[in-house]
């Protein structure tokens, strides 16, 4: 998925299992879930950075926070969650469409492949390989 978030505009995509960082991010945004990982992170925030949680970690693992005073700093570090996007269709639709028709998303970018509903299973497939960005599935 670099070149699928190179291309919608991150400025670093970074593949920790390959990857060693010294550098500070002002935001990062972790998609495994994985409470190992993410507390390795918390080290390459920046003073006012943001972490953004967009994947859910297994129900039951613990995440640990090394150093947690280094959020009461009072710079502005931030722990966001998701939540599922915290979505709400009257405002966020709205807003989607404004940021395509301004060009600022290019949807033909982000969905990288189309299957119809009897292909499910080649559509899972294909998103666990993760080579995929958006899948859509035609249920007509």
């Amino acid at each position: 998925k670099r070149d699928i978030s190179l291309d919608m505009g991150a400025s670093k995509f970074i593949n920790l299992t390959t990857e060693t960082l010294q550098e500070k991010f002002d935001v990062i945004i972790d998609t495994t879930g994985s409470t190992e990982l993410i507390s390795s992170m918390f080290s390459l925030l920046s003073e006012n950075g943001r972490f953004i949680l967009a994947a859910q970690p297994i129900p039951g693992k613990e995440l640990v926070i090394p150093n947690a005073q280094k959020l009461f700093t009072g710079r502005g570090h931030r722990i966001i969650a998701t939540q599922g996007g915290q979505s709400c269709p009257t405002t966020d639709i709205p807003l989607y469409i404004k940021h395509l028709e301004n060009g600022l998303v290019n949807i033909d970018k982000l969905i990288t492949h189309r299957f119809k509903l009897e292909q499910i299973n080649s559509a899972i497939s294909t998103l666990r390989s993760g080579t995929a960005g958006r899948i859509m599935i035609d249920i007509v």
